[in-house]
């Protein structure tokens, strides 16, 4: 496995992107690297602590379904201030950041949607 030629691929075909982890089955950081001139919103070990702790509690719940559902392809976690989306590849978790203004047209409009109808209904 190159993990470092995986990173600098991923940084070259996407320019929004500003991070990129890897784990293990385990749920071991493989690697973690942010991409040069982006700072991080987050210290280093904050941002190990939480791609090492995140997809273990969503495969918890996923596991339970997954007999039903089918394999878990992605999961993706929006912030005020970033979009963090978690890949399942094979044995690995590939972990990308990016800036929340990244086009995001689907969910986006299914969030614009609620906030709209939540407004006469859930008030």
């Amino acid at each position: 496995m190159d993990s470092e030629a995986f990173i600098r691929e991923m940084f070259n075909k996407d320019t929004a992107l500003r991070y990129v982890g890897i784990i293990d089955s385990e749920f071991h950081i493989v690697a973690s690297k942010q991409r040069v001139g982006s700072s991080s919103l987050t210290s280093d070990e904050t941002d190990r602590e939480f791609i090492s702790a995140m997809p273990p509690v969503i495969w918890e719940a996923v596991e339970k379904v997954k007999p039903f559902l089918g394999q878990l392809d992605w999961f993706g976690i929006r912030y005020e201030k970033v979009l963090i989306l978690f890949y399942c590849i094979g044995e690995l978790i590939v972990t990308l950041s990016f800036d929340p203004g990244v086009v995001t047209p689907f969910m986006s409009r299914i969030r614009e949607n609620i906030q709209n109808l939540s407004g006469k209904y859930l008030t």
